[in-house]
């Protein structure tokens, strides 16, 4: 896998665009998922936070925020200029979404703050939902991804077909610092682009799952 660390280089926050922005050696195109191309505007069902659980000050400091994962995703962002500090909705303080796009691609990417637990989880969202028929077919395709990751997996909701990666870390007891944030962010990118056009392959083109993974170059 590459070294480069990649970040978003546009993000959506409440509904609200940004200009776009790029971290040094991050070779993304500035290509927006639209609208029409994402199957599913949520992060995945099994794993979003309650937005109903209490929130809970941070342990670390007696000045901390009600809310110090979430404050601390908007914080990194706001200071990579991604978002602009007024842009935040205050309604909604559990998940942020971005665009995501790297060499092979674009996508949806969340980043889901769950206070009541201290933890962040970070997905990227295909834009494009896997049918029925080749639902086996992807299972195998990140069962056998799965076995060569050391950080995150990859996932896929059997109900609707909707085919995702996860990083995620608990700072219970600690606080999610930037550079945390950063290597959880880039590792999630990182990794859904180099296998994204096996997955697309799987999905779209009837491809086994054992040659998709043997035609990417990682």
């Amino acid at each position: 896998m590459a070294a480069t660390r990649r970040l978003p280089s546009k993000t959506v926050v409440a509904s609200t665009t940004t200009p776009d922005n790029k971290v040094s050696d991050n070779k993304v195109s500035d290509n927006k998922v639209s609208d029409d191309n994402v199957p599913d505007n949520t992060v995945p069902d099994h794993t979003a936070p309650d937005p109903t659980a209490p929130d809970h000050t941070a342990r670390t400091t007696a000045a901390a925020s009600a809310r110090p994962v979430f404050d601390a995703v908007i914080a990194f962002l706001v200071e990579r200029g991604y978002i602009d500090a007024n842009a935040r909705d205050d309604n909604d303080d559990t998940v942020v979404r971005l665009d995501g796009s790297g060499e092979n691609g674009a996508w949806l990417l969340w980043i889901a703050s769950d206070e009541d637990t201290q933890r962040c989880v970070v997905y990227s969202t295909a834009n494009f939902m896997v049918e029925p028929e080749r639902r086996t077919a992807m299972l195998e395709l990140q069962s056998r991804i799965n076995v060569t990751l050391a950080v995150g997996n990859f996932e896929l909701d059997l109900d609707n077909g909707q085919t995702a990666f996860r990083t995620s870390i608990d700072v219970e007891d600690d606080r999610l610092s930037e550079a945390l944030l950063t290597q959880l962010v880039a590792a999630n990118v990182e990794t859904f682009d180099s296998y994204l056009p096996a997955l697309e392959a799987v999905a779209h083109r009837g491809t086994d799952p054992v040659e998709a993974l043997a035609a990417i170059a990682l």
